[in-house]
């Protein structure tokens, strides 16, 4: 759209102006209008229109004094001067300073729309030729393959301004298979910044490319591209993702800014959640080692024990690890399946027919592998872990010991304390201890120690395991506490019960 200005200092000449015709429909779009001279003169070096709709007498300053000091102060578009008849001498030396038409008063709706529509096209053409000299200008220059003093003498001829405080540059990055949606998006954007000031619009293969140009236009374009991206997800429904690289000061430095947005677009799978990532805040995030193994036993305890809002907090804590981090998209759903894999391993829970309960390899690769975003991903993974838990908590018993039994069971191995299966159950421990008592007439150290000889008494019959290994694989880091237990329960050392059952077995060899 051309953008107009009405100066008149008549309101009921400039609101006539507004209604007499269907401006929209010729494809102008009044941005403003003047109240007299001096006013007039502020909004054309402000809001910098494509054509003036002037009136000649007007207080302040008049009409002829105002198009001299518009030129010399830069302004390049195009003007109709509003005269009555006896300002028409007038008229003739405002032709002489570039004026583009005259029209006398009262204005012929006819008239008025001749000459608009033959501005129109010469305005349209003259813009075109501007922008695609400054769009080549500015494609270079953001890629680093030129300086801006080799482009001087074409920005003196086509009179661009370059001259800026400060540019920042942010790409928009839409997810538009159909040709057709991404032309209206980029229609939207295109209209969106019309009336933005100093902004550029540059559509670089899929993405449109944004500079900013002026003073603290860090906060400005970060509130801009905020808006933008709301209005644009409700208006199109369309998966946007942008990026705003730092300001700089030197339009020499553009390509920096332009790259810091580039680095930000490979990081969307991380960040696709937020409607505009800045720089500043992907270089908050502190890099760190990824040792995702760490959160591995843990998730799994939080989905055996059915405690939900741990799993929430574990799985959370692995999001962040994951953005930390400077692993891609698809090493990240590698370690997701393998964490996934892991847990439904060590579940291994079957039907009544022998099948497992869970879902096929081939089902979750599929569907972490089609997630676009770490966030949702993460939501994936809970929504499985929340499913096993339930399953496991179903499968095992509703009773709440047998659930802790079930743990025990298969936890004998680790430094298990009253203290810790009370924290984990959510149960106060002396509570916890009594009802342990009750339900298998054994104190809980009683109970464990039983459960770790009987494991023990298992892998004697391995004789190719040390003492000592066994040992520790049951549990205990000392030999002579582990020589202790075993007597007191068996009756005989882990040595002897070995050899018994040797000779149980050479008996049994014989006899057969």
């Amino acid at each position: 759209m051309i953008k107009i200005l009405i100066v008149d200092d008549e309101p009921i000449v400039r609101e006539g102006l507004k209604t007499i015709i269907n401006w929209e429909a010729l494809g102008y779009k009044i941005i403003g209008e003047g109240i007299d001279g001096t006013d007039g003169l502020d909004k054309i070096l402000t809001l910098k229109p494509d054509l003036v709709l002037m009136d000649i007498k007007m207080p302040g300053m008049h009409g002829i004094e105002l198009i001299k000091e518009i030129k010399d102060r830069g302004y390049k578009g195009k003007i109709i001067l509003l005269t009555g008849y006896s300002d028409f001498e007038y008229a003739q030396s405002a032709i002489k300073l570039g004026v583009s038409a005259y029209l006398l008063k009262p204005i012929d709706e006819d008239e008025l729309i001749n000459q608009l529509n033959n501005l129109y096209h010469e305005i349209q053409k003259e813009t075109e030729i501007k922008k695609h000299v400054k769009d080549k200008i500015l494609k270079s220059i953001l890629d680093g393959n030129e300086s801006i003093e080799n482009y001087n003498n074409i920005i003196s001829m086509n009179e661009l301004n370059f001259d800026f405080e400060q540019y920042q540059v942010a790409i928009i990055e839409t997810k538009y298979d159909d040709k057709e949606d991404r032309r209206k998006v980029y229609e939207y954007i295109n209209d969106y910044f019309c009336n933005k000031g100093n902004v550029d619009v540059l559509h670089i293969e899929d993405d449109s490319t944004i500079i900013f140009k002026g003073s603290e236009i860090n906060k400005i374009g970060y509130r801009i591209l905020d808006d933008l991206y709301n209005e644009l997800t409700q208006k199109f429904r369309v998966n946007i993702f942008i990026g705003l690289g730092q300001a700089v000061s030197n339009i020499g430095d553009i390509s920096i800014s332009h790259k810091q947005a580039e680095s930000l677009m490979k990081r969307r799978f991380f960040y696709e959640e937020m409607n505009v990532l800045t720089y500043e805040k992907l270089e908050s995030y502190k890099k760190t080692k990824l040792e995702i193994d760490i959160y591995s036993e843990k998730l799994y305890t939080a989905v055996e024990v059915g405690d939900l809002e741990k799993l929430h907090e574990i799985l959370s804590n692995i999001e962040v690890l994951l953005k930390q981090s400077e692993c891609s998209s698809e090493k990240v759903k590698g370690l997701s399946l393998n964490l996934l894999s892991k847990i439904i391993e060590k579940v291994n829970i079957k039907d009544s027919n022998g099948k497992e309960v869970f879902s096929s390899n081939e089902t979750i690769i599929s569907n972490i592998y089609e997630k676009t975003s770490l966030h949702h991903l993460i939501l994936f993974l809970e929504e499985e872990c929340i499913g096993i838990s339930k399953i496991i908590c179903n499968t095992s018993s509703e009773n709440i010991m047998e659930r802790i039994l079930n743990y025990i069971e298969k936890n004998y191995y680790k430094n298990l304390k009253l203290e810790t299966l009370a924290e984990i159950f959510n149960y106060n421990s002396a509570y916890l201890g009594k009802m342990f008592k009750s339900y298998t007439n054994n104190h809980f150290n009683d109970y464990l120690n039983i459960v770790r000889i009987e494991k023990s008494k298992e892998l004697l019959m391995d004789d190719n395991l040390k003492v000592y290994a066994i040992s520790e694989k049951v549990g205990y880091k000392n030999i002579d506490y582990f020589y202790i237990k075993f007597k007191k329960y068996v009756g005989v050392s882990p040595k002897e019960y070995r050899n018994i059952i040797n000779k149980d077995e050479d008996v049994n060899k014989l006899e057969g």
